[in-house]
C-alpha cells in the first residue's frame, strides 16, 4: 500500500536477538502464551480481490505440538491463515468464505520434513487480479496449490501474526519470524 501499517502487540510480544535472519532481532513467540502481532484492518490486507504476496521467514523452536498459527485474517469463518500442523508435520494453507456457505478448504502441503531451529522462507502468492489459484511456496518451492473458484476472500479483520487464529480459537506457535 502507500502507506505503512501499524503493528499492534497483544499481550509481551518478544523481540530476540537469539536467532535473527536479517540484522539483530526477530519476533519471538512462544508456546501456550498469548502474545502475537496484529496488523489493523485496512484495505490493502483485506484479500477480496487482485494480486497479493505475504512472506515472511518462520523458524519453529519446537515441531511437535499441536496447531500453531503463524499468519491469520479470520472473523466469523471468513479467513485467510496459515497453520502449522504438528500432528501432520504440514503446514496448512486456509481459505473461505463463510461455514454455512461450505466455503472452508484446508489444503495441506506435501512438504513433512520441518526441523526445529531451522529457518524456512513462506510465500503465500495470488499472482493476478484475474487468477483464482492462490499458492504457497517454502524456500521457493511450491508446496500448496489450491484454487479458490468462487469462494470468495472476504475476511476484513485484523491480521494476527504468529499466535491468534481469530476468536475464540489461539494455536499458539513457538518459534522465531523475521523479515
Amino acid at each position: 500500500g502507500a502507506a505503512p501499517h501499524t503493528v499492534i502487540p497483544s499481550g509481551s510480544p518478544a523481540r530476540s536477538d537469539v536467532a535473527a535472519k536479517f540484522g539483530t532481532y526477530s519476533y519471538l513467540a512462544t508456546a501456550g502464551t498469548s502474545d502475537y502481532l496484529s496488523v489493523t484492518s485496512h484495505s490493502d490486507i483485506t484479500f477480496l480481490t487482485g494480486a497479493f504476496t505475504v512472506d515472511f521467514w518462520w523458524r519453529p523452536t519446537t515441531i511437535a505440538i499441536g496447531r500453531q498459527t503463524i499468519i491469520s485474517a479470520a472473523v466469523d469463518g471468513q479467513w485467510l491463515g496459515l497453520s502449522y500442523m504438528g500432528s501432520g508435520a504440514k503446514l496448512n494453507l486456509e481459505v473461505g468464505g463463510t461455514w454455512s456457505s461450505g466455503g472452508l478448504a484446508d489444503p495441506n502441503g506435501i512438504k513433512t520434513d520441518y526441523a526445529a531451529d531451522t529457518w524456512y522462507h513462506i510465500a503465500i502468492v495470488r499472482g493476478s487480479s484475474s487468477s483464482d489459484e492462490i499458492k504457497l511456496y517454502q524456500n521457493g518451492v511450491l508446496d500448496i496449490s489450491y484454487d479458490q473458484g468462487s469462494t470468495s476472500i472476504t475476511s476484513t479483520s485484523a491480521m494476527q501474526i504468529f499466535g491468534k487464529w481469530g476468536a475464540p480459537n489461539t494455536w499458539y506457535p513457538s518459534g522465531y519470524m523475521d523479515e
